[in-house]
């Protein structure tokens, strides 16, 4: 069983990643990756994670 600490997880600091991609000229337009970023950023603050640049 794991137990969180706030961005640590035994002890040790929780990194994220993200892998954003676009399938579509549409997406492209519509600027998905910087939305994708965003969400991204959020979630790591929500869940206490530290991205990785």
């Amino acid at each position: 069983m794991t137990k969180e600490y706030g961005n640590m997880e035994r002890g040790k600091e929780v990194k994220a990643v993200l892998y954003a991609r676009v399938s579509s000229e549409e997406q492209v337009a519509g600027n998905s990756i910087d939305a994708q970023r965003r969400v991204f950023r959020q979630r790591c603050a929500s869940k206490h994670r530290t991205p990785l640049r």
